[in-house]
């Protein structure tokens, strides 16, 4: 027979690796369950109304149709499901938002976006394609992933980690990865800030 002091140590010592096993289930829980709407990244700015003109004046006219693929793919239905609360119109007057292309030279980046931003609102956003590393020739597909990447850095999303998203790092390995449009968690992205 156990005396009464190691049954009370043996059930205490029970109880703390039971606390510890739900206290690592939990944390991975934690860890592993995040769910959609926290697969998007935002920059910390955003407009103050997600409807806008995008100037494009002096863009080559191979960039066009994928420009024009991505305003369609961020005001209406997307591939992937589900519409964004946004709306966007090409122009060829000025706006606070443009888009070009033009041959930067070998500075690393395929394209890229500047943005303006005051106290979380931003004012300005210029997105520009570098012709250095996509001179158009590339799929109409590919030019357009790019062309939303950008925009969404435009409305305030950032990059994350996973190469199935349009906000991956590169738009065009994200591309060569199967993405052919926005995720669910862009729009859930664009949603959640407008």
């Amino acid at each position: 027979m156990r005396s009464p002091s190691t049954t009370l140590a043996s059930v205490a010592r029970r109880r703390a690796l039971s606390a510890l096993a739900i206290l690592a289930l939990i944390l991975a829980g934690g860890v592993l369950g995040a769910g959609p709407a926290s697969a998007y990244s935002t920059t910390g700015c955003k407009w103050s109304s997600g409807t806008h003109n995008i100037s494009y004046t002096n863009m080559p006219t191979q960039y066009f149709p994928g420009i024009v693929q991505a305003v369609l793919d961020y005001t209406a239905t997307s591939h992937y499901g589900g519409t964004t609360p946004v709306h966007l119109t090409l122009v060829t007057s000025s706006s606070s938002w443009s888009a070009t292309a033009n041959l930067y030279g070998k500075t690393g980046w395929e394209a890229h976006s500047t943005w303006s931003c005051v106290l979380g609102k931003t004012t300005s956003c210029a997105m520009q394609m570098n012709q250095w590393y996509l001179d158009g020739t590339e799929p109409r597909t590919q030019i357009k992933v790019v062309w939303e990447h950008e925009m969404g850095h435009c409305f305030g999303l950032d990059h994350v980690t996973a190469v199935h998203h349009v906000m991956y790092n590169s738009a065009s390995v994200a591309y060569a990865d199967g993405v052919a449009g926005l995720t669910t968690d862009e729009i859930n992205g664009i949603k959640a800030l407008y």
